[in-house]
């Protein structure tokens, strides 16, 4: 389905006429391109990896415009994985005695990292100039013409593009107070719930995500003294 389709189908729906209807098309655009992105990143059905080259005593580093999330995260100089922490965690390990304190100034070769809405923090602060890589959610981008396709044409995503019709009548169906939105955001999660298990069997997404990533504030992520 490309964007004229799924426009085509949500008014098919909705018994909305093809112009001059209730909900205008850049209202029903807007809450396409909202319907997608939370696809993305409810089920990192898209992933793409970005490199950077660290600065020396520099601990944050910008995240890519494109990346929703960070999932992995890797140090060249090391030859290892870095694994993710939380400052809650890096608190509690450095009133416990596990690392040094204030672990804000430790140095070295980093091993964790941690992630805010803009940046990448590494743990410790490098001490060499070096490329680290992060692979996260990719951020899809927006339909805006009637020949968009979602996902980025992803074509194992073609089966569930009408799930952008779903999230789009459930929305404006519960915004005008029509109790028949439920059907559609049922509709909705039982399809997340179907791209969540395609995902397993997809190499370096889901699944593998579930094997690799440690828990948080687990001791599985290596943290120097």
């Amino acid at each position: 389905m490309n964007l004229l389709d799924i426009l085509s189908e949500i008014k098919r729906s909705m018994k909305e006429p093809i112009a001059n209807g209730h909900w205008s098309d850049p209202a029903l655009i807007r809450r396409v391109n909202i319907g997608q992105k939370k696809i993305v990143r409810i089920t990192s059905c898209m992933e793409a990896s970005w490199e950077a080259s660290t600065v020396i005593e520099q601990r944050s580093y910008s995240k890519p415009l494109l990346c929703l999330r960070v999932l992995r995260a890797y140090y060249e100089y090391a030859g290892k994985r870095l694994y993710p922490v939380t400052t809650d965690d890096l608190d509690i390990y450095a009133s416990t005695g596990k690392i040094s304190t204030p672990w804000t100034d430790t140095i070295g070769t980093p091993t964790n990292y941690y992630e805010t809405m803009r940046n990448v923090w590494l743990y410790p602060i490098p001490d060499s100039i070096a490329t680290f890589g992060i692979e996260g959610i990719l951020r899809p981008d927006d339909l805006a013409v009637d020949a968009d396709i979602p996902f980025n044409n992803e074509p194992y995503m073609v089966d569930y593009h009408d799930l952008l019709v779903s999230f789009v009548l459930w929305r404006c169906l519960l915004e005008d107070g029509n109790e028949s939105f439920i059907v559609h955001q049922k509709d909705f999660i039982d399809g997340l719930g179907s791209i969540m298990r395609d995902m397993k069997h997809k190499p370096d997404t889901m699944g593998t995500m579930d094997l690799v990533r440690p828990v948080r504030g687990s001791n599985k992520g290596p943290l120097p003294l």
